[in-house]
């Protein structure tokens, strides 16, 4: 098995891999004069990659058995299903096994014996002088349905141990990885004024006794860190409820695109590697939650004052992309991709814990830092791993249409993943023909007082084709087609009391709010960015429509029907439909909560009032933006 180091092919192939032990193999050691303590910082090796490195070091196949070895006319070794996990915190080694043997004489095979079986090899992971992990061959045992003898048995194990002991016992991870490289990220995530003073004090740790985890093996790093650095800081979350202040925003929503173009590099990358449909709806909600928390912020309704809110999105989004990496890589979904997502994970785990554990390293989220860590995962990307832009992104699209119905082709231009499957073709282009036509009669129409009726009308109108072309895209369950036939308008008549344009001034342009949510449905581009057109949410009434209709019924097969079927209210799909949309998928169940903010309890009731006045049969009333009951 190749060794992780300078002059082995793999870390020649991977120049980053001994990044990858970057920040967990960083270690700083202190002047003996200096009052220091001794911190301990993990070092993670999933199990996962010791399996992979193994079936490539074999040459083993996906499926079936690989010959390992040749020897003469009667001898031979195939191996496959290889499996490596921890049992009695011991490392097992599993592959399915087939041996011939036999004593070639005269060309020919005497006394052959053909066995299949298991064999099951224990290792014990070991830390040598010059700081290598590396492995002992403990004991092989084997369990199969093939013939012989006990003494051919005891050959065939004496074979097997032959072939696979020096792969095994030559693989070895350097873990002293490269102080140059390692000052490299420190000086990405600490201020400017402490590159001198922490470059003073890098140095090599030792190594504790390697451990074993479920999933990972752990090699602890010991090392000594002054005690100025331990020394707690003051609290970046301040007891204050004020909000933030005009400059606390403007840094905010520059550090926040900063990251929010980072979270997108890492949710395409893993995204693209993995075709498990779970894992790609959770990274989507991720990168949408995360999204939905910097609106709330810029709109004034996240942090109080005194927070550092990129840190508190950092924090929070790396939990959930630590879990998805692990987990993908347990199903096998990395496959080749390992060692790169190793370097990442090991290299956001140490920033996370060096800013825990040493609070006085004075560790920031900043633009390089983030772009250095995006880059671990593919570090010949010749791409800014920040770039920020508007335009879609064909691969989040796909993952925002994932699991609904094939799409039919769209006329008039109004775009391709619009249409239902189920709908009949001619059914659809007398929609997509009248829908186009509603939104050009609507197009920079803010409506009079004497033009209300028609102006409601005409919106009611869209809203009713908008939703017969929609509807055919989900599978809807018992009853839900009626509630979503009063939940789209409610959701428009909270939002914007149907308007898509307002008049400033002189000028006609679309309506805005505070957070930046644009037109009828108040859709917030930062929020939806790479998913829809931004400049169409703006100018384009039906192709907005669309895009809210769309999220609301998204988040109703996803996250709404579970919530209902929780409390046993069909109802509550609905109200759990608009809290996701008003707040994110997380916020799904808000309505339930007792100790909800009175301002959201307020925005759900006024949306609950809307949407029962509607379904009682009341009219939507465009002077007081509300709901005017029946009769």
């Amino acid at each position: 098995m190749h060794a992780l180091t300078p002059t082995s092919p793999r870390a020649s192939r991977h120049p980053r891999v001994r990044a990858a032990l970057l920040l967990c193999g960083a270690v700083l050691a202190t002047p003996a004069s200096v009052p220091a303590a001794p911190l301990d910082l993990p070092l993670r090796v999933p199990i996962a990659l010791l399996e992979e490195s193994l079936r490539d070091d074999l040459g083993l196949q996906d499926s079936g058995l690989t010959e390992v070895f040749h020897e003469g006319v009667c001898r031979t070794v195939r191996l496959g299903e290889l499996r490596v996990g921890v049992v009695d915190r011991q490392i097992r080694l599993t592959a399915h096994a087939r041996v011939t043997y036999g004593t070639q004489w005269l060309g020919a095979c005497v006394t052959p014996v053909d066995w299949r079986g298991d064999a099951v090899f224990t290792l014990e992971p070991y830390i040598t002088e010059d700081e290598r992990l590396r492995y002992h061959l403990l004991d092989l045992q084997l369990s199969g349905a093939g013939g012989g003898t006990g003494l051919t048995t005891g050959l065939i194990r004496k074979l097997l141990g032959r072939v696979i002991q020096p792969p095994l016992e030559s693989f070895q991870i350097d873990l002293k990885p490269p102080r140059a490289e390692v000052a490299a990220v420190l000086h990405d995530f600490i201020p400017g004024s402490r590159v001198a003073e922490i470059d003073a004090i890098l140095a090599s740790a030792r190594t504790g006794a390697a451990q074993l985890e479920a999933d990972n093996l752990v090699v602890p790093l010991h090392f000594e860190v002054p005690d100025h650095y331990l020394a707690q800081v003051p609290p970046r979350i301040a007891a204050s409820e004020a909000p933030l202040t005009e400059e606390e925003l403007a840094r905010f929503a520059e550090a926040s695109r900063h990251f929010d173009a980072f979270l997108v590099y890492i949710v395409k990358a893993l995204g693209l590697e993995t075709r498990d449909p779970e894992l790609r709806l959770r990274l989507l909600e991720l990168l949408l939650q995360t999204r939905y928390e910097i609106a709330a912020t810029l709109a004034g309704e996240g942090l109080s004052g005194g927070t550092d809110p990129v840190r508190a999105l950092f924090t929070e989004a790396w939990q959930s992309l630590h879990q998805l990496v692990i987990e993908a890589g347990r199903a096998d979904q990395l496959r080749g991709r390992l060692l790169p997502y190793l370097s990442f994970l090991n290299a956001g785990d140490a920033l996370f814990f060096l800013d825990h554990t040493a609070p006085g390293l004075g560790i920031e989220v900043s633009a390089d830092g983030l772009r250095r860590l995006a880059r671990a995962i593919h570090p010949d990307d010749p791409r800014d791993p920040l770039k920020y832009d508007w335009e879609t992104d064909p691969f989040l699209q796909e993952l925002f249409d994932e699991g609904e119905l094939p799409p039919l082709p769209v006329p008039n231009g109004l775009g391709g993943r619009w249409l239902d499957f189920l709908i009949p073709l001619a059914h659809a282009e007398e929609l997509g023909e009248e829908i186009e036509q509603y939104s050009q009669r609507l197009q920079h129409w803010v409506p009079a007082a004497n033009e209300l009726v028609a102006y409601r009308t005409m919106v009611g109108a869209l809203l009713k084709a908008v939703l017969a072309r929609e509807t055919g895209r989900v599978r809807l369950e018992s009853g839900e087609a009626d509630a979503i036939r009063y939940m789209v308008p409610a959701t428009a008549l909270i939002e914007s009391c149907w308007r898509q344009y307002v008049r400033d001034n002189d000028t006609i342009t679309h309506i805005r709010s505070p957070s930046g949510s644009v037109g009828m449905m108040q859709i917030n581009p930062q929020v939806w960015r790479g998913i829809f057109d931004v400049e169409r949410l703006q100018t384009d009434t039906g192709y907005n429509v669309h895009a809210g209709t769309r999220i609301l019924l998204r988040y109703l097969r996803l996250y709404a029907r579970p919530v209902a079927k929780r409390t046993g209210e069909p109802e509550d799909v609905v109200r759990a439909s608009y809290a996701a949309y008003h707040a994110g998928p997380k916020a799904a169940a808000r309505f339930l909560d007792p100790e909800l903010r009175p301002r959201l309890r307020q925005i759900d009731e006024k949306f609950w009032t809307h949407y029962q006045g509607l379904r009682d049969g009341g009219s939507v009333d465009l002077q007081s933006c509300s709901v005017r009951p029946a009769g």
